[in-house]
């Protein structure tokens, strides 16, 4: 076989097996605005669609929630947000127009019973813009609304790893509700506990069907620190306080100021007493003459 035919025949295959996948046709996924109708999408790793912008128009002078449910309808739409079961539904929780814009929040149900964090919200502008969807609810739900763990049980369950549970300043709330959070889907009792000391607002999420603790934090971000490993702590100092940021601060009393005086503080010794001096009294500035300049 010479150079050329050598040459020629690798050429000759790539360009036959262009003209046959071009023959063939290409089968690209359909865009998102095709598929949703809006200009953006943001899909999770799952292909679910997360957030959505600028998806049509509508007549902002109707219903906002009759508009928002208009906007959420479309099958193609409700099918790329993984909202297209029957089971699961939509409660509106809050409509807030502003200047701008009107946002309406959504709640998600599957057969009647919250999504924990599973929420909804469409926004629109005056002009009538579908300007964002967000869509934070759980896709594709199959799971049983039928709890086998009783709510009592739950919450003795819940009380067992809660510590301050003795000293509640709050009642305990207990609701049953549809838990995923970075797991599958289940069925759980959500009970939280108010606790006086330490001070927490503390979530615990008990299966509704094994009785099994799946999840705990406590919602009062600014936990108190805790005590020194070794040895007793001081004694505090019986004129100084402790301040709810965990920083103890001087304890003063106000008294009376002399007139003519200011109240201050001395920079060089960083005394917690206040130090009085008297004001400086400026003398009356005499007006100079006015002379025509030369």
């Amino acid at each position: 076989m010479s150079r050329l035919a050598r040459f020629l025949l690798p050429l000759m295959l790539l360009m036959l097996a262009v003209n046959a996948a071009h023959a063939q046709g290409p089968v690209p996924a359909a865009s998102a605005a095709q598929v949703t109708g809006c200009q953006e999408v943001t899909y999770s790793k799952q292909g679910v669609a997360r957030r959505l912008k600028d998806c049509g128009i509508v007549n902002p002078q109707g219903d906002p929630e009759t508009l928002a449910r208009s906007i959420l309808a479309g099958p193609a739409r409700r099918s790329a947000m993984g909202m297209d079961s029957a089971q699961s539904t939509l409660a509106m929780t809050a409509v807030q127009p502003g200047d701008a814009a009107t946002t309406v929040r959504f709640q998600q149900l599957y057969q009647g019973v919250p999504v924990f964090l599973g929420q909804a919200l469409v926004q629109y502008s005056k002009s009538g813009n579908v300007d964002l969807i967000v869509n934070n609810t759980l896709p594709r739900l199959n799971v049983a609304v039928k709890p086998v763990v009783s709510a009592a049980d739950a919450e003795q369950a819940a009380t067992a790893t809660t510590k301050g549970a003795a000293s509640l300043r709050a009642p305990t709330k207990t609701s049953l509700v549809i838990y995923g959070d970075g797991i599958t889907p289940e069925l759980a009792w959500h009970v939280i506990h108010y606790t006086d000391n330490p001070p927490q607002d503390l979530h615990t999420m008990v299966s509704a069907q094994s009785g099994k603790v799946m999840a705990q934090w406590n919602a009062i971000w600014g936990d108190p620190k805790p005590a020194p490993r070794s040895g007793a702590a001081p004694p505090p100092s019986p004129n100084r306080r402790p301040s709810p940021l965990g920083v103890t601060v001087p304890r003063t009393t106000p008294t009376a100021t002399p007139a003519g005086s200011a109240l201050t503080y001395d920079p060089p010794t960083r005394s917690s007493q206040p130090v009085i001096r008297p004001c400086a009294i400026m003398p009356a500035r005499q007006p100079r003459p006015w002379t025509r300049p030369a």
